[in-house]
Parts: C-alpha cells; structure tokens; sequence
C-alpha cells in the first residue's frame, strides 16, 4: 500500500445513522473541481467538516501519500444524491446507485494555463489502488464501480467523462482497477553461486579499463610516477592498463600503502 489513511477531519455533514456494510454495492469516483495547483486532500477535507453545505465524500485523495477519510464506511455520505436537471448523456444508474448503497472517492483536481481541469498521475494511482482495496474488502465488482456523471449525469469527474477523450481516461483508469493490460510481474529467479561469479566477473571486465576523470589527472600522474599503481597488462591501444574504475582489494591497498 503506497498510502495511509487519516480519518482526523470528520465532514460536517454525513447521514448519522449507520449502515450495515454489506449494504455497500457501489463505488463512485468524484473529481474536486478545484482551480489552480494548491487545492489538496486536507484542504477538501476541511472543506466537508467546516462548510454550511450538505455535501461529503468517504475519502479524498490527492498526489501525496495520504488519504482523508472524511465519512466512515459505516455511514452514508451526502455525494450523488444531488438532483440533476440535465443527465448529459449519464444518469444510466439512477435510482440505482445511491447514497445509501455507494462509497464515493474524490480526486482532487487541478487546472492548466488554459483553465482545463485535470487530475494528476500521482492522484489516479491513489485512487485506483483505494479503489481495488476497497473492491476487495466489501466483495464489489469492477462493473459497479462507476462515475458520479453515471449516476446522476452531473459532468464528475470532468476529466474522465461526457468527452471521448474524458471517456478514454476512464476506459485507461478502469482497465487499471480492473489489472487489464498490466505488465505481467516476474517470478524471481534464483541466482546460484556460480551464475553469481560469472556476472561479477562479466561486469568487473567493464571496469578495468583507462577510462577516467578528468579531475583525477594530477594525482593519476603522481602515483604512476611514484610506483604506487603500476597497472596490469596493456588495453586495447597498447598503453598500460591501470584499471583506474576497478575495485580495490584489500590486498592491492596495502600493497599501494606499502610502497607510499
């Protein structure tokens, strides 16, 4: 989990009477609608604990590595029950998909130089990750994770709907919930001894070599001068190789101790 979870900013408003969590059936993905590139996860969260307004969601996550939880998953938020004159396309769970029944997940926004709204990386990930342990923990399908917009036909989250392009943003985020056209991950393979000696003798040829720094020229010149590196054998131009990137071995040091 590349997240923690802070439940210290509880929202304002949110229905008290708890619920049992088998009731829970769907989850919904929210964008903040926040301008600009400050707005983030605590500052949201304050926002549903310190507004006169009838609206919260169960978490807020943003590009930081903690998750505020501002409703808990026992009681119902106030997040897709607004009433929506014009469905925009959406609307396909109404009546459907409820406050009562939904865990809502915003991701906090922000805008470019154009004014677009877009969500970054950093906050999809979060989300997706929040999203498939969340999945997991209440035995809900990846078809009854959704969009506010779905819901209510309300354009939320902005950037993932309504448009192509915002629908091929939720298609990539689904895919991601859902492990499709993930990079299949390797078993490790376990490295013998002697596979192991093979590859430090293969990458040990890379260093001994001529190849140097500029900024050891000096000092290079003083030991070869002095006896206290001789090198071994010639390189590829006939020069003596001193082996400047090899490692040193105890031995090879006090032998260069030795004639200093």
């Amino acid at each position: 989990m590349s997240y923690t979870i802070n439940s210290s900013i509880r929202a304002r408003y949110y229905n008290q009477t708890p619920r049992s969590t088998s009731s829970i059936k769907y989850i919904v993905l929210h964008y903040t609608a926040n301008s600009g590139l400050k707005a983030t996860a605590k500052g949201n969260a304050n926002y549903f604990h310190n507004a006169d307004r009838k609206a919260s969601a169960h978490y807020v996550c943003d590009e930081g590595n903690v998750i505020y939880q501002c409703v808990p998953d026992t009681h119902a938020a106030y997040a897709v029950g607004d009433k929506q004159k014009y469905t925009n396309g959406g609307a396909q769970l109404k009546g459907k998909c409820t406050n009562s029944n939904s865990i809502s997940i915003e991701m906090v926004s922000h805008t470019d130089s154009k004014g677009n709204y877009y969500i970054p990386e950093a906050t999809i990930n979060h989300a997706v990750e929040l999203t498939r342990a969340l999945m997991s923990k209440y035995h809900i399908p990846s078809s009854n994770v959704t969009r506010h917009w779905s819901v209510t036909g309300k354009l939320c989250p902005a950037p993932m709907c309504h448009t192509s392009e915002g629908n091929a943003r939720w298609e990539n985020f689904m895919n991601r919930v859902k492990g499709v056209n993930q990079a299949p991950q390797k078993e490790e393979e376990e490295v013998t001894q002697e596979q192991f000696n093979a590859m430090m003798k293969e990458y040990r040829k890379t260093l001994q070599d001529n190849d140097c720094n500029a900024y050891s020229a000096e000092a290079r010149e003083w030991a070869i001068k002095n006896g206290i590196v001789t090198g071994s054998g010639k390189d590829a131009k006939g020069a003596p190789n001193y082996m400047w990137g090899d490692q040193l071995s105890r031995e090879q040091a006090v032998t260069i101790f030795y004639r200093f």
